[in-house]
């Protein structure tokens, strides 16, 4: 019995082990498309604002127009202590 407990126990640590593998691994998949996106959007503006110049400036107003509202009507982040 003690035999079928040792081993249902390293099961668990090898199922624990390959959780925090796989969530290292998600991290690293969320910070590339986050840098990629980062890299994309500002190319793409200005892209944007060389072949049409009023469109550019209609998107940067709707932008402007979407963060003012975001931090006038949002809720404030909570500061964590540590």
């Amino acid at each position: 019995m003690e035999c079928l407990i040792q081993y249902l126990d390293e099961l668990e640590d090898l199922y624990y082990a390959v959780a925090l593998v796989a969530e290292r691994i998600r991290r690293a998949f969320r910070a590339l498309i986050v840098l990629a996106v980062s890299a994309t959007f500002p190319a793409l503006g200005v892209l944007l604002a060389v072949t049409h110049p009023p469109l550019a400036g209609a998107m940067v107003l709707l932008s402007v127009t979407g963060l003012l509202y975001r931090a006038a009507v949002g809720s404030p982040r909570a500061v964590s202590a540590g």
